[in-house]
This record gives structure tokens, sequence and C-alpha cells, in this order.
């Protein structure tokens, strides 16, 4: 089996003419004839039809879509998966359908020149996966096809017939128990693919831990007896919950105590027998008690004699065969007094003699049939009718194969140092060869258990995925589904009764209530949090089968929008009819957890108003709004901006109240701007001081009154008791917040005679380790090598990744003063989505390297820092 494939040995030894009963639980047979073709190029096919299978009437037909085409050195290269693979009787009596999980296929050519006699080869292997019917019993399976066909020419658009193949399936439910030594775990599934696994162990010496286990098997209650050669131990539990432990440990040559166990058996009186290998002795028990202790055998090459035992096994009569090891031999012998010892060394098959080097398993079958694995460079996979080796079958594989067991159906399942390390094979010529590695949870097991199943096997549901990830999803609003097929791998009938999760998760499904042998449903399943954070659930299946209960894990985190509207209202000075005022800005900014939508952004009254929105804002993010006032009539006029978010299920609606008076007459005072909104700014900072000019615009001087500021905002003014005619004063403003978090208030200055001047100031604190919102592009700076002398410039662009303006409160450039600033483009205030940009010159004036020891820091006003790193390699004119 090298590289996992099939061996030329392998191949040979299985076109055999194999066959047998039509029974669902596993198949063997060979075919030939039909038609072959091949395709050149992915898309198309490797195709075979009504090739004729041995014993049974049956044709065989498939299709393998090509993935992957080429030559290699010495031959051509296909591989293929998916397709179609079927096989009918004409009287139905035998029917299968299945698609292949992966195949492939190499051609070469021997011959030619003056000897002619020239000659093609397309060799192909592929596993499959179906259902057949057979013997009146519907039964997925797993199996594989490999086939050769010779031919005189180059397949081009012609076909050709097969010249001999062969294929085998089992049953998918076919339990196993593997030793997965590298986590120090045994770990169980209902079929070699790796469905429904469960695993149990941990390092240690203690139950529930394992060194090396060595050894695997069951009594007929179904508890499992485990051997491990570096805890000296043998050891039983009910099931892989570690249930009822019970162990005999200890190290030494007496009763209850070992010395490397290697193997374990049950014989047919419940009876517990043990390779000690290490004692190079065979061990058997009444129970777990140690109960009637006895041992046969010493070190030694000769009768009653062993090196190293590895494996026992019984036959029909209770004669006791062992995998003696280290004499590279089988050995049989009537009872723990070692009569009729009989020995088996090498085995012939056609014209050549193999020897039994170094064998690691052994099983017999129920016509007596003597199966055993070996070691050694190549491992082999043998049979023999008796023990002097008559009606040898064998396959070669790469790697030593370390344990084999064979299930009740008389299926062979091999671990070995193969990639993957498990396969199963209908027979010791490879048949049916299909390998795997658990789903790849354990990548290289040293011992296969095959657990007895009963045949018709047993209904047994599996989820097509072991778990379940979603998105994060705001809270109320369900994501788009998921689909999980739950299938039955047993041939009886899968009875469900329920399908269940909990409330954040929706469950659709089109599962009958009895779901038939190798049929499969589709579960749908959405997540609908109901609260945020991380939300764990399982997806639960309760039926009649093997595991009344199977679940998928599902997780997905739940969110929310929190919107912060700045400010909250919005008042516009006296303004002439029929004209539009200055923009004033309010401000969005998501700060929840989860995507905000905006449905729609709506003015009512004299107002317009025009943003940046769009249709939605990422958390953390925002956007501006800047309205206008236009009044139509006198007076006091009041509007809003209606803001249609989905902040609730069913939607919210966020309102900005905006008031400001039409006058058929110039307005007496101007503010400018009439608000001020600033970018975030650190706690504990201030801002840069931006002014308001207020100018009266009338004929007469206006008394003031003492003006009022709100907290967060340092104010000062130029503004006095009275304001001349024609003069202006202003206020200089800085915002200075004390927490975290939005703040906004008004400056509200008392004019005699009319109604007070309000001046709208906001802003948001933000607190430390707020996130940059600038993002340079490139990210760094690398002039490379450069010249003595020379003076290249670079620039990097500065953008503003959110939608609302940031402030940049200070830039420098720290490090070599072979790097300077030559250009700088960014202003104090970087409205949303808009650039800037800095451009660093180097110039080098002696060969000093200059690498990782220069920085541009741009600081915003929140203590955010985008930093730059500034790299460069001076070199001497020509160097």
């Amino acid at each position: 089996m090298r590289n996992g494939k099939l061996s030329i040995l392998l191949m040979l030894a299985a076109f055999q003419a194999i066959s047998l009963p039509l029974l669902a639980d596993k198949g063997s047979y060979t075919y030939s004839g039909g038609s072959f073709s091949t395709g050149t190029a992915p898309g198309q096919s490797i195709t075979v039809t009504t090739a004729a299978m041995s014993a049974t009437g049956a044709q065989l037909s498939f299709s393998c879509p090509i993935t992957t085409y080429g030559a290699g050195t010495y031959q051509i290269n296909w591989t293929c998966s998916g397709g179609a693979v079927s096989i009918a009787t004409p009287d139905n009596s035998l029917v299968f359908h299945g698609s292949f999980h992966t195949g492939s296929m190499s051609f070469a050519g021997s011959g030619g020149g003056r000897g002619g006699h020239v000659a093609y080869w397309y060799s192909f292997s592929g596993a499959f996966s179906g259902t057949v019917t057979a013997g009146g019993v519907t039964q997925p399976v797993n199996g594989s096809i490999s086939q050769y066909v010779k031919t005189t020419s180059q397949l081009g658009s012609g076909s050709a017939a097969v010249s001999g193949g062969s294929l085998g399936w089992n049953s998918a439910y076919s339990p196993l128990i593997v030793a997965d030594n590298a986590n120090f775990r045994i770990v169980a599934s209902d079929s070699i693919t790796g469905v429904n696994l469960s695993a149990y162990g941990a390092a240690g010496n203690g139950p529930g831990h394992f060194g090396n286990i060595a050894g695997i098997t069951e009594d007929p209650s179904g508890r499992i007896y485990i051997v491990d050669s570096a805890l000296d131990r043998l050891s039983r539990m009910d099931n892989l919950t570690g249930k009822n432990w019970i162990q005999i440990q200890g190290k030494g040559t007496g009763a209850n105590h070992f010395n490397s166990p290697a193997g374990v058996r049950i014989d047919a009186a419940g009876k517990v027998w043990v390779a000690d290998a290490g004692n190079n002795r065979i061990v058997r028990m009444d129970d777990m008690t140690g109960a009637s202790w006895t041992s046969f055998g010493t070190a030694g090459v000769g009768t009653n004699q062993f090196s190293a035992p590895s494996a026992i096994a019984f036959d029909a009569v209770g004669r006791i065969y062992v995998a003696d090891t280290g004499n590279n031999r089988i050995v049989r012998f009537d009872d723990m007094s070692g009569a009729n010892w009989v020995s088996l060394t090498e085995v012939l098959s056609g014209p050549y003699g193999y020897f039994v080097t170094a064998p690691s398993g052994i099983e017999i079958d129920t016509a007596g049939n003597i199966y055993f694995a070996t070691g050694g460079t190549y491992g082999y996979l043998m049979r023999v009718s008796n023990m002097i080796g008559a009606n040898a079958v064998l396959s070669s594989w790469s790697s030593p194969l370390t344990s084999i067991s064979m299930d009740k159906s008389g299926t062979i399942y091999v671990a070995s140092h193969l990639s993957p390390g498990l396969a199963e094979v209908q027979d010791a010529a490879a048949t049916g060869y299909f390998a795997s590695s658990f789903g790849g949870a354990v990548v290289q097991p040293s011992v296969v258990y095959a657990v007895p199943t009963p045949s018709p096997t047993p209904p047994d549901a599996v989820l097509s995925l072991s778990s379940l990830t979603f998105a994060n999803q705001n809270v109320g609003e369900s994501s788009s589904p998921q689909t999980v097929s739950l299938s039955n791998l047993g041939s009886t009938a899968l009875a469900i009764t329920s399908i269940v999760a909990s409330l954040d998760y929706k469950i659709t499904d089109n599962c009958p209530a009895s779901l038939t042998a190798g049929a499969s449903c589709t579960v749908s399943v959405a997540f609908d949090p109901k609260g945020t954070g991380v939300r764990i659930s399982k997806l639960i299946v309760n039926s009649n089968g093997v595991h009344p209960s199977i679940s998928a894990n599902m997780n997905g985190t739940g969110t929310a929008p929190k919107l912060v509207v700045l400010p909250a209202s919005l008042t516009f000075d006296a303004q002439l009819l029929g004209s539009t005022s200055p923009a004033q800005i309010v401000t969005l900014t998501n700060t929840g957890t989860g995507p905000l939508t905006i449905a729609s952004i709506t003015p009512a009254g004299d107002y317009s108003e025009t943003n940046n929105c769009g249709t939605g804002l990422p958390p953390g993010s925002g956007c501006t709004i800047s309205a206008t006032f236009h009044p139509t009539v006198a007076g006091l006029r009041s509007g809003t901006i209606a803001i249609l978010d989905d902040l609730t299920a069913t939607g919210a609606k966020q309102i900005v109240t905006l008031s400001g008076t039409g006058t058929a007459t110039a307005a007496q005072f101007t503010v400018s701007p009439e608000s001020i909104q600033f970018p975030s700014q650190g706690v504990g900072t201030v801002t840069a001081v931006q002014t308001i000019v207020l100018k009266n615009n009338s004929t007469k001087a206006a008394s003031l009154g003492t003006p009022s500021y709100p907290a967060s905002f340092n104010i000062a003014t130029s503004c006095g008791a009275m304001l001349a005619a024609g003069a202006s004063c202003v206020f200089h403003v800085a915002f200075a917040p004390a927490i975290a978090g939005p703040a906004s208030g008004v400056i509200t200055l008392p004019v005699t005679g009319q109604t007070s001047i309000a001046i709208g100031l906001s802003g948001t604190g933000a607190s430390p380790g707020t996130a940059p919102v600038l993002a340079a592009n490139p990210a760094s700076i690398d002039f490379g090598q450069i010249t003595v002398g020379d003076n290249p410039s670079i620039t990097t662009t500065l953008t503003n990744t959110s939608g609302l303006p940031a402030a940049i409160s200070s830039h420098s450039l720290v490090g070599a003063a072979a790097f300077t600033i030559t250009q700088y483009t960014c202003p104090a205030i970087l409205p949303g989505k808009a650039s800037c940009t800095v451009e660093i010159t180097f110039l080098p004036v002696s060969t000093t390297p200059f690498q990782n020891d220069s920085v541009l820091t741009i600081t915003e006003g929140s203590g955010a820092k985008t930093q730059i790193a500034v790299t460069a390699q001076a070199v001497a004119n020509g160097n």
C-alpha cells in the first residue's frame, strides 16, 4: 500500500476469482470486460460501463470526474472525485449506488523498439461510499475499486475493455476502537470515517491514564480491556467514560504482574488472556481479580517458548494461536500445557516464499482460516488455511503493520505506519481497500479493535457536522441558515423522536418520523440570539439509534448596536426668509457590539440634511449629518431629523429636535459657527481651541448679560456687557472631557430686549486604549539601499477610516537625523473618510545603517497613536 495506494502485488492478488453470497454487510468481487475510456482534462471523466462482475450476473458502471491531469517523468497521472458508481443485477438482487471520495489513475507503457510488443497500462483505484441492497437488506457502505486496463495503444477518443478489476465494500456502521498513543487515549467511532467520535484518556499512570496502549479487546457485555506496555498494566472499564475502572498493575514475573504486555483477548468462557511480551509468556486468569492466574511459556526459540509474543486468537474448538513476534513465527497449541504445539515461519504463494517476519496481529475466521500481519521493512497481510500454510493469499504493504482486527462479517481492519494509518479490507488480498484516519482524529493509530455488531446492523444516527459556528448576529435578527445532514448508517429504520436546540437557534427540518436505512434528511439551523455575548448550544437529535442522543456543538455571539446621536438638538440663529443657514453637524456613532442598519434619515419642517451614513454603521464607526435651516415663514420654526434604525427588533426612531427663527429682515446677530462638535478627545486632555464669532449687525449697541457655560468645556470670551453696533466679540472654546462618553451643552448669552443666543457644543471623551482611526499606506517606509548623497522621498497617506472627524493633536519623527519630514498636509481636524499625506526625505551623508531606529508617530486627539517605521541603508557610490 505504498503512499496509501495498492501495490502491484496487491493488485495482482486481488484479481483472483472472488465471490461471496449477496449480503449487504460485506461484498467482495472481481470484474472484467465492459468499456473503459478516459478524458485528459479536468471536468472530463474516467468511465467504465457494463463490466461483468464475478458470479453475480451484475454489471458495474462508474464515472469519476477528473480533478487533475498531468504527465510525470515516466507516466501520466489522473485524480478524480465525485461522479457515480452503480451496480445492478438483472433481477435487482444486488443494487448499489454511490460516489467516489477519491480516485487516482496512472498510465505507463512498455516495449517498443526492435522487440516491439508494445503494451500500455491504465491502473485505477478509488474509494467510494454509497448504499447497497443485497439479500433483501439495504445498507450504507464504504468500499473501493481497483482495476487495470491493458491496451496496445494509448486511448484518445476510443475505449478498451477492462482487463481485470476488483471491488469490495463493508457496512458503514462498523464501530472501531483504536489506540491514539500520541495523545495517550483510546478513540471510538461508528465507522472508519470517524462518525460519532468519542475519546477517553490522558497521560499519566492512574485510572484513566495511559502510557503506551498495546492491546484492546471487549468481553461479551461490551466492557473494554486494555493492556499498557509502558505501565505494565491490564485495565478494564465499562465504556469510554471510564466507568467502573479496575486494573491489575505491577512490573514483575509473578502473579498479577506484567512486563510490557502487548496483547489481550477474551475466550469463549470469559477468561482473560494476555500476551506478556516482556516475560515471554502467555497469561490466563478467570477475571480482573487475577483468580486462577496461570502462565505458560519461557524465553527461547523452541517448543513452549516465546520471544515477545504480541497477539492471541482462538479458533472454534478453542485452540490458541499466538503471534510470536521475536521468533518470527505463528504458533498454535491446544491448551496451557502446550499440547500439539505447531509453528508456521514461512508462507508459499506461487513460486515465492514469504517469511513470517515480526507478526503483529492474528485472527481466525469462522471457516478456520488464519489471518496475520507482519512487520519488517514491508508489511504483509496473509491468510492461510492451516498451520502448514496451505492456500496462501497475501497483499504487500509499504510499511510494517502494527495491528489487525476482524469484525463478525469477516472485514479486516489494519493499523499501520501508513498515512492514513487505518484501513479496512475484505480479504487478505486487500480487496475493497478503504483507508481513513477517523477523520483526522488519530494520525497514527497503533492498535485497532473491531467491535462486534449484529447483522443486520442497528439504526445509527449521524450528523454531517460536529459543530456549527455562526457569525456575530444582532439580537432579534435571525441569521441565514446553515444546513446539516442527518443520516442513518444502519440497515434498519431510525425512529427520530426529537430534534432540539436552545431558543437562540431556530431549527427547521424535512426529517420523517422514521428514516430508512441509508437515507438522509436535512436540518436547517439559523442563529437568532436572545441576548448579547457568546451563545453556546447543541443541536440534539434523539432517536432509537445506537446512540439515543447525538449532538453537534453550536456557537455564535449575540450583538447589539448602540447608537449615540450628538447633539440631540440643534438651535439655529435667526435666518432671513428664503435663505439657507450655514450647516450644523450631528454625529451618529455606533458604540455597540453589532452593526447598525439605517433605514432612513428624514428631515421635517423648514430643514434639510445631507449625510455620509449610507445604509448602516459597523461597530465602532460613525457618520455625520449636515443640517441646514431655510425658513419659509417668520417666527419660531420647529422641526426634526428622524433616524430610523434597528436598535430594536421592531425598529427604532431616533429624533434630533431642530429650532430656529425666520425673520423678514436681517438678523440683529450672527454667530459663526452656530455650533461646534469636537472630535473624540482623550479623557483628561484638552483640545486645541476653536473660536466662535458673535457679530452685532444692527445700528445700535446691544446690552449683553453674563453668559453661562456647560461642563466639560473650557471657555473664555471677549464679549463684555455691551457690544457696539457693527462690532464683534469672540468665544474661545476647548473640549476637556473628564469622563469617557458623549458630552454636550449650550453656551447661553442673554441679550436685553430679545431671546438669548444659544451656541451648541458637543464632543466625546475617549477612554485610554482607544484604537486609532487613522490608517497609513504604506504602513512602513523602507527606502532600501540609497547611495550617499542622494535624497529620495517617500510619501505615506493617512486616511481617516471612520465616518467621523478625527483630531490630529501632534506628529513627530524620532530617530536618525538623515530622515526629515519635508511635507505635511494633515489638518488639525481630518474629516471622516478623508486623507492627508506626510512626505519623508532620506539624505544620508555616510554609510551608517539606518535600520529600525526611526519612527513617524501621528497622535490623535483620542490619545491613539499611528506609528510608521522608517528604515533605509546607505551605501557608498558603486557599492
